[in-house]
């Protein structure tokens, strides 16, 4: 168990590790690109190291250059022609990104492919692409009817589909994107609502085709890719958890630099400035994906409840648990609806994010796919953390925790919990700490040179 909690408001600057979802496509596209590709800025984590290790089964080389504080990977790949059927089962981790996209590529290959995960993975709904897969002429077995996995996919020779998604789910038409690159015919994939496009922005990068009519992505088949060199913007999921820490308490101010800005994954930004907190983004650079730095501080009358609706859910999926905590420190009610798919994730984060708010003392109902948060809890020390300028060291380590929670081993979940430590200044314990690795692994170190506190609880008696 972790403990967490800070001493004074967070302040300072941050550069996150690399998107996530944007190393994960680069590395699949590049997979299927002949020839040598170079990705500068690639994720850290383990989710994209489960799509590196991917790829690589698949019988591409990739070779990490440089580790810090940019990563760089080169992929040689021998192209979608040449990949080859791998010898073992390939491990999606927790990653269900890593699960869906391989899935789409793997339905285009004239052999077997195995796909497997963890127990919180092989718990998550696949249904939503093997059932179009399969409809594209793939052979698909695997636990509950090719619901769930393990998933044998045994590709080849697709055909075009004309397909609308009943959920709004990036991964599922960026998976579909995929496959219908090598199909036979053109593909016309149509969303419910929009979803974060970072696939169709790569895609011409690497030479590919498609066109965007409404809510329809329209993918003709038979493409081959050509290699690209590609800069990959720090993760605005991984800032938001900082961003919004600052924005709920006085004093704060936090500035990350070079994030990616597309429209589709920075709407946790207008939502806070809804709330009431001071955002300042300036762009820096611009290309495939935007990107530039933001600077959040609290608003000088604080914050207060918004309506958070369900066409605005799909931008600000990842971001919804730390936004919910900031929504404790508003004045009135927040209501999110149309949040079900919060439960289709690492673990039913719904349900999660309520026992975090009840957790800190704040007063939430889960209603059918949202929540109702009544703000008015009070920033900053409470009495229950360390005195201001205090540090956990010698018996302070042992001082009594003011709560424990368990984060279901969810990486977005852990984060949320320790930024509700901060900005209650509660010395919370968060079991289970260790999955921020899943997406961000410099999280604590990140933190504490904002100012706060994490250490391992209770501390380690020292020998007699």
């Amino acid at each position: 168990m972790v403990c967490v909690f800070s001493p004074k408001p967070l302040c300072g600057t941050v550069r996150v590790p690399g998107d996530k979802s944007i190393s994960h496509r680069t590395l699949i596209l590049a997979a299927l690109a002949e020839g040598r590709s170079v990705i500068r800025g690639l994720g850290n984590g383990a989710d994209v190291g489960s799509t590196m290790a991917a790829v690589r089964s698949l019988g591409t080389t990739v070779t990490i250059t440089e580790t810090w504080p940019r990563p760089v990977a080169v992929i040689d790949s021998p192209g979608r022609a040449g990949l080859s059927e791998p010898g073992d089962t390939i491990d999606a981790g927790n990653s269900g990104t890593t699960a869906r996209l391989v899935a789409g590529v793997a339905a285009g290959l004239p052999f077997a492919t195995v796909i497997t995960g963890d127990a919180s993975l092989r718990r998550r709904p696949m249904g939503r692409v093997t059932e179009p897969l399969a409809a594209m002429g793939a052979r698909i077995s695997g636990r509950c009817r090719g619901q769930s996995l393990p998933l044998t996919i045994d590709g080849g020779r697709l055909r075009g589909i004309d397909w609308t998604l009943p959920v709004a789910s990036a991964q599922v038409k960026s998976a579909l994107i995929l496959a219908a690159l090598g199909a036979a015919g053109t593909s016309r994939l149509t969303e419910p609502r929009p979803t974060r496009d970072h696939t169709e922005r790569l895609l011409p990068v690497f030479g590919g085709e498609l066109g965007l009519s409404a809510a329809t992505v329209v993918v003709p088949g038979g493409q081959t890719l050509r290699p690209a060199e590609v800069n990959v913007p720090g993760d605005p999921s991984s800032a938001a958890f900082f961003l919004t820490a600052a924005a709920a308490t006085p004093g704060a101010e936090v500035l990350a630099e070079g994030i990616a800005l597309n429209p589709g994954r920075v709407a946790f930004l207008e939502v806070l400035s809804e709330m009431g907190a001071e955002v300042e983004v300036r762009a820096v650079g611009d290309g495939y994906e935007p990107y530039g730095d933001v600077r959040v501080r609290p608003g000088r009358h604080g914050l207060r409840g918004v309506a958070i609706t369900a066409e605005r859910v799909p931008s600000i999926i990842d971001e919804l648990p730390v936004l919910a905590v900031a929504a404790c420190l508003a004045r009135g009610r927040t209501v999110i609806t149309g949040a079900g798919e919060l439960r289709h994730k690492e673990s039913d984060r719904l349900e999660g994010t309520a026992a975090l708010l009840r957790l800190i003392g704040a007063e939430v109902e889960v209603a059918g796919d949202g929540l109702l948060i009544e703000g008015g809890m009070t920033a900053g020390p409470d009495g229950q953390g360390l005195p201001a300028g205090g540090r956990v060291a010698g018996d302070a380590a042992g001082a009594p925790l003011a709560a424990a929670y368990d984060c279901r081993g969810d990486h977005r979940l852990a984060m949320a919990a320790a930024v509700a430590a901060c900005v209650t200044g509660r010395r919370l314990g968060i079991a289970g700490a260790g999955c921020v690795a899943i997406s961000y692994p410099g999280f604590w170190r990140d933190l504490g040179s904002l100012g706060a506190e994490s250490v391992e609880w209770p501390a380690q008696p020292a020998d007699e």
